[in-house]
Order: C-alpha cells, then sequence, then structure tokens
C-alpha cells in the first residue's frame, strides 16, 4: 500500500507499507517515497484560489533555491547570512534537486499543463495523479517520461443514445404467429380499420400522452456527450499506446472499485497483460 497525504497545496510524502499484519517496524517497506501536491488549500483566503496556489508555489520554490544557495556559501565558508533553520525548505531541496518525485494530482487536461509548466521552470521531476484527461497528452507524457498513476475516476456514465439501436441489431426478427382458427378473409372484403373494442384516438391527439412534455436534449448532444465519457474511459489504452508510464490507485475509492474498474477497461480492449503490469509490476517500477 502506497499511503499518500492529501488536500494541501504540497501536502507531505508517501510511505510504502506492507498489509500483512503485523508491527509498524515490520510492514514499512520505505518510510519517503514521493512528494505530493495539488491545487487545493484548506483554510480560508489566500491562496485559495487558482492564480493564488500557483504564486504559492513559485514563491515557495524560489525560497527553497535561495535557501539551497544560503547552505552551500555556509558550507563553503564563504561570507554571507547564517542559513535559517526551516523544516519547510530542507524538504523542498530534495524536490529541487530532482531527487524525489513530486506526484501532482490532475484530473483535467488543463492542471496537467499547469504541473507541467512548473516542472520545467523548476526543473522538477513529476508523476500525475488521478488523470482523468492524461489521454490529451499522452504523447507529451511519454516524450518526457512523466508517470501517470490512474485511479479510473471517469464520472458518472451518460446512456449511451444508440443502445436500442444496437440491441435491436443483435435481436432476430420475431416470428409470425398464425392462428389457424382464425377465418380466412373472403375474397373482395375491405380489411377493418381497427379491431373491435378499439378506440382510435382524436384528431391531433397522442394516444399515449397522459402527462406533461418531458424535455429530451437533441441526440447529437447525448453523442458527444458519450463520447467524451469513452476518451476518459480509454486513457489508459492511449498511454498505452503512446508509449507513457503508468499504474493504478484506488485513489480515495476501494480497491475492488479499482478492480471492477480494470475489468471494464479489459472489456474494452485494453491488453490483459497491460492491466496486470498496472496493477503489479509497473507499480512497482515507479
Amino acid at each position: 500500500l502506497l499511503s499518500a497525504p492529501r488536500g494541501q497545496i504540497l501536502a507531505g510524502t508517501s510511505c510504502l507499507a506492507s498489509t500483512r499484519d503485523a508491527a509498524p517496524r515490520d510492514v514499512v517497506i520505505a518510510a519517503e517515497v514521493f512528494g505530493h501536491a495539488a491545487f487545493r488549500a484548506g483554510g480560508g483566503g489566500y491562496p485559495g484560489t487558482l492564480m493564488g496556489m500557483t504564486a504559492q508555489l513559485r514563491q515557495f520554490f524560489h525560497d527553497v533555491h535561495r535557501h539551497g544557495e544560503l547552505v552551500a556559501r555556509h558550507a563553503a565558508g564563504r561570507p554571507g547570512p547564517r542559513p535559517p533553520f526551516d523544516a519547510d525548505l530542507e524538504a523542498g531541496r530534495p524536490l529541487l534537486r530532482g531527487e524525489v518525485r513530486l506526484v501532482c494530482e490532475a484530473e483535467s487536461a488543463r492542471d496537467i499543463e499547469r504541473w507541467g509548466r512548473l516542472a520545467r521552470e523548476f526543473g522538477l521531476t513529476i508523476g500525475i495523479s488521478g488523470g482523468r484527461e492524461a489521454f490529451r497528452h499522452a504523447g507529451d507524457l511519454a516524450e518526457r517520461g512523466v508517470p501517470v498513476f490512474l485511479t479510473l475516476d471517469w464520472g458518472d456514465e451518460p446512456k449511451d443514445p444508440h443502445a436500442k439501436d444496437k440491441k435491436e441489431k443483435k435481436a432476430k426478427a420475431p416470428a409470425v404467429a398464425i392462428d389457424a382458427a382464425a377465418p380466412a378473409a373472403e375474397a373482395g372484403a375491405e380489411p377493418r380499420e381497427q379491431e373491435e373494442g378499439a378506440q382510435a384516438a382524436p384528431d391531433g391527439e397522442d394516444e399515449e400522452a397522459d402527462g406533461p412534455l418531458e424535455y429530451e436534449e437533441p441526440l447529437a448532444v447525448r453523442e458527444e456527450r458519450r463520447r467524451q465519457w469513452e476518451e476518459r474511459r480509454d486513457t489508459a489504452m492511449a498511454l498505452h499506446e503512446a508509449g507513457a508510464p503508468f499504474a493504478f490507485g484506488s485513489g480515495s475509492k476501494s480497491p475492488a472499485d479499482l478492480l471492477k474498474n480494470v475489468r471494464t477497461l479489459v472489456e474494452h480492449g485494453l491488453p490483459v497483460d497491460v492491466a496486470l503490469a498496472g496493477l503489479t509490476s509497473s507499480a512497482a517500477d515507479l
């Protein structure tokens, strides 16, 4: 289990532990694995907006850079102010040196772009967690070797507007039933307009309309919503085809939900060996 903190811009580091029943000293495999970041801040006020959180991150990494220079000057015996004790700035130095990967929460393509720009500006080694729209940057992520930890949260599945048509195509045409007891039509007889006991609906009225009319979205809108959802669902396939590294993670949901979604991916074309690696060896490699 890789247990990761969340809820702040820079929330801390994750711990890799075995889930077997034993004392904590015997289950911790790696006390610190990744740093974790998100465009999220607790409390009110600054930095409560995306602009504020981006500015706070940039200021923090500039401060870490300056702190590193002060530490280096002091260690070399050069004149200048003594570096202050600051645990936060010290924790940021391995991130700037690329020694610790910063895993950034990003579901949208825009957030992936934002983390990418910050990584290039400060030389960070990053990963992406969530990755709902990572398919839009699959080629760039593959080229830069940025891993994606897919939590497979695709949002609510919209109905397939053509599901009924697809079902009808698969169904065989019903057999025609012949009532042997019914008398044959007499030659020259006029067909009856309606069966006995049936009543014709008055002109201009729908015989099935018993209540108020309900608005139905245009077909093109429903098709587009379904297409976008399928793109998000198929993100793992896009990353695999582009050669981008990825693994699966449960995120805030249960492992059972994760396995259910991975099975769905396999049913829609993800190779079984790739799906298995995303749950085992690929995750271990990362």
